[in-house]
């Protein structure tokens, strides 16, 4: 997935930063913090798992999701937690 697509979804965007700010994530604890039905935010974190930028972990039979350890999903927490430093400084 490139960049462009990874960013060319609000819903995407949105359970991103929720795991960026939370880190490892219950699904349920995304879809109650973002408003994203359960579905919609499970597709999402499959499709950023898949791509390497989130991981699973598996605790019996619930699925948390965190930032894998990759480059690449390092380089999008620093963008996304600078994007909302700067974002609080001009309020």
């Amino acid at each position: 997935m490139r960049l462009e697509e990874i960013f060319s979804s609000r819903g995407r965007v949105v359970v991103l930063r929720c795991v960026c700010e939370c880190g490892g994530v219950h699904i349920s604890e995304v879809s109650r913090r973002t408003g994203l039905s359960f579905t919609t935010v499970r597709r999402h974190l499959e499709e950023l798992k898949d791509e390497g930028i989130l991981e699973e972990i598996s605790v019996g039979r619930s699925r948390f999701f965190r930032l894998s350890k990759s480059v690449t999903a390092e380089r999008i927490r620093r963008f996304m937690l600078s994007f909302e430093d700067s974002r609080d400084h001009k309020m």
